[in-house]
């Protein structure tokens, strides 16, 4: 693809007969999420990264990008700000070109990745456009980061019943999830840390690589790179993990001591404090039932990490029904999930 400022001609519109060609070195867009942008490419591999960008159009607008994996994935386009009304397409693995709009006049659009990074990831090569790229608007002020696993990647929330059929990446909507309503509703810029399986302490298979520590800080896992915090500096950061901890302790009657997820907890919390001294933490569980068993009490050890660190809330009773896909909740769960959140922020005279 040519550099930018390149035209190629096409046929008469209401600025001449000219595309314009974009690097995203050269395309003013605002990235989103956790992507990042090297040579000219722009990489996204956790939910709901991508970028958004103005234009003044007179056409189409085209996507050349790149899906890594061995399933089709979901991108998700919401022009102006229509976020009840944002497009999942589905993509294909390999190098293409996608039509992401047609559209007159000045118009915002966001372009992000649905899926979650274990699933695929995506390369963005630039964009095409029938117009001339401006500014993007700025970000909201208020900003908030998650870290789950499948609950906050939005596993199977598309799915019809719990037991639909994979492939999962096309029933798997990363902004139809409680972090994005809660976002939504709060009127904030979220960014998104997750993993299907991945636990505190034991994976949902019971291995103990696939952990919130391998993870939490990391932009590009795939490559392990770091995610540099100072870009996306949140004041309110959500926890929700430990389901698959008591996943593998309950099916596999594996006893997880208090003090291993005690000690996980503390960690993921120290390392968040390390890069974010000034956020607030918020821990929700309770998705998909309770959290307490015979083999361990996660509620007991968040209610002790409450007490040893300040700004930091615990609520375990956030309640989902289990009627997505693979027992996940569904879009409709991960509404009320979200409500739920707002009305105990609201409630405890937070927003």
């Amino acid at each position: 693809m040519p550099r930018g400022g390149v035209f190629i001609p096409t046929g008469v519109g209401r600025r001449g007969v000219f595309m314009k060609n974009y690097h995203f070195e050269t395309l003013p867009a605002r990235l989103l999420g956790r992507a990042v942008c090297e040579n000219g490419i722009l990489k996204a591999e956790m939910t709901a990264s991508g970028f958004i960008f103005t234009a003044d159009l007179n056409g189409k607008v085209l996507l050349d990008l790149e899906l890594f994996g061995e399933e089709s994935g979901l991108l998700g386009v919401e022009i102006d700000g229509n976020f009840d009304g944002m497009a999942a397409l589905q993509v294909p693995a390999g190098r293409q070109t996608l039509p992401i709009a047609h559209l007159k006049g000045v118009h915002t659009i966001r372009v992000v990745k649905l899926n979650e990074y274990v699933r695929n990831r995506l390369w963005f090569y630039g964009l095409t456009i029938d117009g001339q790229a401006l500014q993007p608007p700025a970000p909201k002020e208020r900003r908030l980061d998650f870290f789950g696993d499948s609950l906050t990647c939005g596993y199977g929330n598309l799915s019809i019943n719990r037991n639909c059929p994979d492939p999962f990446c096309l029933q798997e909507h990363g902004y139809r999830t409680y972090a994005a309503f809660l976002a939504q509703r709060l009127n904030a810029e979220f960014s998104v840390a997750a993993a299907s399986g991945f636990g505190l302490c034991y994976s949902f298979g019971g291995n103990t690589t696939d952990i919130a520590d391998s993870f939490w800080n990391l932009a590009l896992p795939s490559e392990k790179k770091l995610w540099d915090f100072s870009k996306f500096i949140a004041q309110d950061v959500f926890i929700n993990l430990g389901t698959n901890d008591m996943n593998f302790a309950q099916n596999n009657r594996h006893p997880i001591s208090f003090e291993m997820l005690y000690a996980a907890a503390d960690k993921l919390i120290g390392g968040i404090r390390a890069n974010n001294p000034d956020c607030r933490i918020f821990i929700v569980t309770g998705f998909n039932g309770s959290l307490q068993n015979e083999y361990m009490n996660l509620n007991a050890v968040y209610n002790e990490i409450v007490k040893a660190y300040s700004d930091i809330w615990f609520w375990g009773d956030i309640h989902t029904t289990q009627s997505g896909g693979d027992w996940h909740p569904n879009v409709a769960d991960h509404q009320h999930a979200a409500e739920q959140i707002y009305n105990r922020l609201t409630q405890a005279g937070l927003y």
